[in-house]
């Protein structure tokens, strides 16, 4: 069972190489992506509770706020 899988790359080819990649691992050991809760192609994302874009990774504010406080 895996809950996230986060597939990072700058160039386009080779990210869809990498999604192909990981998407063969997953079927030859048997494992399935749930598509509904599948995101591709995308700029930026929250990862584990970070704020993930295009070369920045930066903490959520709430969690900022919680340690300030």
């Amino acid at each position: 069972y895996l809950d996230n899988i986060l597939i990072f790359s700058k160039i386009i080819d080779k990210h869809r190489k990498y999604i192909k990649a990981v998407l063969d691992t997953l079927y030859t050991y048997k494992l399935s992506v749930n598509k509904e809760k599948s995101k591709f192609y995308i700029r930026k994302t929250v990862f584990l509770r970070y704020k993930i874009s295009l070369g920045q990774i930066r903490i959520e504010p709430l969690k900022v706020k919680a340690i300030k406080n």
